[in-house]
């Protein structure tokens, strides 16, 4: 302000926009080969793709609806487990076998083999201070008998 007689200019500045892009640009969940890799090479979840592109979980089903792709059944795996199995680990968004607990699998498939109980095998993983896949929990017959079926349903 200059003065009580001058009028006062309003200057507006037009903003500048650094990255924008000139062109309209396609959202990805509206790409059919990009939603087509993703959920059927990759195999990611509708959770998992609207996540990496930043959009709700429904615009990637709609739009599998929409390319009609087939919608995994929900009691089948799909993408990565919320946790890995005991034996198993995440490396590079694979699910790789984890070498130290591979060998406590073999300990409790010997153990299990010598007759001793799940409580038993457990009491002797506890005192051999083996860690659980819960760092820092104690071993217990639960966490036994869950590792031999998962030996078992893989050896068939």
């Amino acid at each position: 302000w200059r003065g009580s007689g001058e009028l006062c200019k309003l200057i507006f500045i037009q903003p500048v926009y650094q990255g924008f892009a000139p062109y309209y640009v396609v959202p990805l969940f509206r790409n059919k080969f990009f939603i087509q890799h993703k959920y059927l090479v990759e195999e990611l979840s509708a959770k998992q793709i609207a996540e990496e592109i930043l959009c709700s979980k429904m615009a990637v089903l709609n739009a599998l609806a929409r390319f009609g792709i087939p919608i995994r059944e929900p009691q089948q795996p799909h993408g990565n487990p919320s946790q890995p199995r005991y034996g198993q680990k995440f490396y590079k968004r694979k699910l790789v076998e984890h070498k130290v607990e591979q060998r406590v699998i073999h300990v409790v498939k010997q153990l299990h083999e010598k007759s001793l109980s799940l409580r038993q095998i457990a009491m002797v993983l506890n005192e051999m201070e083996i860690v659980t896949k819960n760092r820092g929990k104690k071993w217990h017959q639960e966490m036994v008998r869950r590792i031999l079926l998962n030996i078992n349903f893989t050896d068939n």
